[in-house]
């Protein structure tokens, strides 16, 4: 168990984040269980081709992406395990550093498991809710 469950969750989504900004995929990759299931806004990913698949979409892309989370709620930690859920906001910057759009709603859950490595993600699901608008 984590003393610290919270700040736990936000290490782990902060290192997503790190590795995102590498464009390195085998570093982004290697962040995931071989039986990750990862859902975004456009695509489910139940196995590990798919997963990488879109991955190498998330390297290639130019912008990077970061979040800010508002709330951050463990729903458990147990020895090895943590799961989580999050909302913020999600934004996508230049090289520079600069915000190309504004920043948008987001929302996460995730299972994290531990190996000798640190923690990876087993589950990720992450959305922007629709606007009534």
């Amino acid at each position: 168990m984590i003393e610290d469950p919270e700040q736990g969750a936000r290490s782990v989504l902060a290192e997503l984040e790190e590795r995102l900004a590498t464009h390195d995929l085998d570093r982004i990759v290697d962040f995931f269980t071989e039986d990750v299931v990862l859902i975004g806004d456009a695509q489910e990913n139940f196995d590990r081709d798919t997963t990488v698949a879109y991955l190498r979409l998330m390297a290639d892309m130019a912008p990077n992406v970061r979040w800010d989370w508002d709330r951050v709620a463990v729903v458990l930690n147990s020895p090895g395990l943590l799961s989580f859920g999050a909302a913020g906001s999600i934004g996508f910057y230049d090289p520079a550093g600069q915000l190309i759009r504004d920043r948008e709603p987001f929302r996460v859950t995730c299972l994290a498991v531990q190996d000798q490595g640190g923690w990876r993600l087993k589950h990720f699901h992450g959305s922007r809710p629709i606007s009534d608008d």
